[in-house]
């Protein structure tokens, strides 16, 4: 368990009135689809993919969280 703060990127967002630079769009989209072809590589689905659910750190480096519908697929 990590604290991550300010915290989720939805609510961050919308403070700045949904105008998010073309370089923080990139850099968010790189996190989130690492993190999920992660995931995926490990047969792990999240099943709850929203805004709420992905942290922000003071760095800018998102982290997907609210593991709790997620499930192991076996092949």
């Amino acid at each position: 368990m990590e604290y991550v703060h300010p915290g989720p990127v939805t609510p961050l967002i919308q403070e700045r009135f949904g105008l998010i630079t073309e370089v923080e769009v990139r850099q968010f989209s790189h996190h989130i689809l690492s993190g999920l072809a992660y995931l995926h590589s490990n047969q792990i689905v999240h099943r709850d993919i929203r805004g709420a659910n992905f942290l922000v750190d003071q760095a800018g480096v998102l982290k997907l969280a609210d593991f709790g519908i997620s499930k192991y697929v076996s092949l």
